[in-house]
Formats: C-alpha cells, sequence, structure tokens
C-alpha cells in the first residue's frame, strides 16, 4: 500500500451525518420552512385577490409551459456543470505546474 493513501481510522464515528444536527441547523430549517411557507400563503393571496376578467385556459397553459421550460433551462445548465466538474472538465489545462501567461494578462 502506498504510504500516502489516507485511509479512515477504526476510531472515526460511525454516525453518519445527518443524524447530528446541530441546534442552529434545526432552527435555519424552521425559519426557513417558515419564510416559504410564508411567501406561499402571500402568492396565493396576492393571485386570488387580483381584480379583473379572468385568464383564458390558454394563459394558464402558456404560463405552465413557461414555468416547465425555465426549471428545464435550468436543470440542464446545473446539470452540465456537475458534469463538468466531476469529469475533470474544469481543471487548470497546465501540465506539470507550468504557468503559462494568457492573453492580455500583461505578460507579453
Amino acid at each position: 500500500m502506498d504510504k500516502t493513501t489516507i485511509e479512515p481510522s477504526a476510531t472515526s464515528n460511525p454516525e453518519p451525518d445527518a443524524a447530528r444536527w446541530s441546534f442552529g441547523t434545526i432552527v435555519l430549517v424552521v425559519v426557513l420552512f417558515g419564510i416559504l411557507i410564508g411567501a406561499s400563503w402571500y402568492a396565493a393571496y396576492a393571485w386570488m385577490s387580483v381584480d379583473g376578467p379572468p385568464m383564458p385556459a390558454s394563459g394558464y397553459i402558456f404560463m405552465t409551459l413557461g414555468v416547465a421550460l425555465s426549471l428545464l433551462v435550468g436543470f440542464g445548465l446545473m446539470g452540465l456543470i456537475f458534469y463538468s466538474s466531476r469529469h475533470g472538465y474544469d481543471e487548470l489545462g497546465n501540465d506539470a505546474g507550468s504557468h503559462s501567461a494568457a492573453p492580455g494578462d500583461g505578460h507579453d
């Protein structure tokens, strides 16, 4: 075995990290859920209290399509970020620690 390989010791804590929530983490989660519930209630209240003609069915269809496509683009871009990070595309292109000057950075 290579000496540079680090193995976890037998005395490490066997509990998973999810089982060790601190008081601050619990308070943070409760506060964030409270903000989410309050924002959802306000959005529903504001949506229902708007006066005017009702939105036609085509309006709901296109609004749903817009939200779905926006989420699809967001999920796709986040997936590409994770893919490029996991497969090494985000690493520097320099070999063996040599530094090459980028064009326009003053090292001409």
